[in-house]
């Protein structure tokens, strides 16, 4: 992820809503701190198994949110106050209050410092967790198929925006020539049908899911580049789309030995 490091002193943000929690704040300048990112109260990866906040992640700016905060966690970074995120995001500032209660309602953000200056009370958010899974088996068991779909979505929507900001700013390479060292640099993108037997999209998820699991389970590198990834793939069930003699004739191959694929979009190698 591509977070913003704005470390400043923070500006005033909203009034404060009733009174404030015992060791929360305190007066003038000084700030007081909550939990760091390795204390031990907060979990590295929190599975996701409630209804509430499958439908608190459903929203493609909350998710956005979580990503950019959970990142500057990760990297021991301050936490954010509103008006960060809300420079960071190109989001009015008080569209956001409104995600951040939801998000801190659900445990996926904390309140880790507050400061409260003449009356007005001023809050660093940071993550409830480092990352987040959700549990294959409860979607299936609990969560209604329009939920899992606003889930999904929320994911897509929020890896474009990410996309397109760094395009606008100019922290997307499009080299048409590198090294093989160097490959990392250029977008891949593969989107489309692949029609294959059962056995073998079987096959593919199986590499797909040990291909994400080898390079999560070796952790972050400090020196390392953001790699922004989505992987995605599911099955139509429509009986036509199953169907090849529904969809008319075959399309010729490719042109190299069919990779090109009747309807897909990709990169080249």
């Amino acid at each position: 992820m591509d977070a913003a490091q704005n470390d400043a002193e923070p500006a005033v943000e909203h009034p404060a809503e009733g009174n404030l929690a015992e060791g929360n704040a305190v007066e003038g300048n000084a700030a007081t701190s909550g939990p760091t990112a390795d204390d031990p109260r907060i979990p590295g990866v929190r599975v996701v198994a409630d209804v509430e906040t499958i439908k608190a992640l459903s929203d493609p700016l909350r998710v956005t949110i979580l990503r950019v905060v959970m990142d500057r966690g990760a990297r021991g970074l301050r936490a954010w106050t509103a008006k960060e995120l809300a420079a960071e995001l190109g989001e009015p500032q008080t569209k956001l209050y409104r995600h951040l209660k939801t998000l801190e309602e659900r445990g996926l953000l904390r309140v880790a410092e507050t400061r409260l200056v003449s009356g007005i009370v001023e809050q660093r958010y940071a993550a409830g967790q480092t990352s987040l899974e959700l549990s294959r088996d409860f979607l299936e068991r609990e969560v209604a198929p329009d939920d899992q779909a606003a889930v999904f979505s929320a994911g897509i929507d929020s890896y474009r925006r990410h996309y397109l900001a760094a395009v606008a700013a100019g922290r997307v390479e499009f080299p048409a020539d590198v090294d093989a060292a160097e490959c990392y640099r250029r977008p891949l993108m593969m989107l489309g049908d692949v029609r294959m037997a059962p056995e073998r999209a079987s096959q593919f998820q199986a590499k797909l899911s040990e291909l994400i699991n080898e390079y999560l389970a070796e952790g972050e590198c400090d020196e390392g580049v953001s790699l922004n990834v989505l992987i995605s793939c599911y099955v139509d069930q429509d009986p036509a789309a199953q169907d090849p003699a529904a969809q008319g004739p075959a399309a010729a191959p490719g042109p190299e030995g069919g990779e090109g694929g009747p309807g897909r979009l990709r990169t080249a190698s």
